[in-house]
């Protein structure tokens, strides 16, 4: 396997109901956050944000409040949007930054077979409210 991942943080019916932290008309989205010091090519990005998208996914599963979240996501079209980060300090920051406001995350770890070391942090998934996503992500270029 090309890659590991760590979360970091503990279908198509109509969504279950969501906990009292969203409202039913909530819309959420999960964006990626690529480490662009890494110099990545293609293939490897869209790998690494695979590794982060069912990191990131079964993170919010081991809630109720984030598998109902998961339900309206899938439900509404499952917004998903790739951004620019700079180096591994970054992605930390942002990932630390998520979970105080309660954000899922996903800080995938490559392996280190190809294109980077081994341990490199590559793609950092982050799943929640839009507004609360945006909060975190507002200022970070589209890739």
């Amino acid at each position: 396997m090309g890659g590991y991942f760590s979360s970091l943080i503990g279908s198509s019916s109509v969504p279950a109901a969501l906990s009292s932290k969203y409202s039913r008309d909530a819309y959420f989205k999960m964006i990626f956050v690529v480490n662009m010091k890494l110099k990545m090519g293609v293939g490897k990005v869209a790998a690494q944000v695979g590794h982060a998208t069912l990191g990131c996914y079964q993170a919010a599963q081991r809630t109720p409040e984030g598998t109902s979240a998961l339900d309206s996501w899938d439900y509404k079209g499952a917004r998903k949007i790739v951004v620019r980060g700079d180096d591994t300090e970054h992605l930390i920051a942002l990932q630390r930054a998520a979970r105080s406001i309660g954000l899922f995350t996903c800080l995938v770890q490559d392996a280190g077979h190809t294109q980077v070391e081994p341990g490199s942090r590559t793609v950092l998934a982050i799943f929640g409210e839009i507004s609360e996503v945006d909060s975190i992500t507002k200022d970070l270029k589209l890739l």
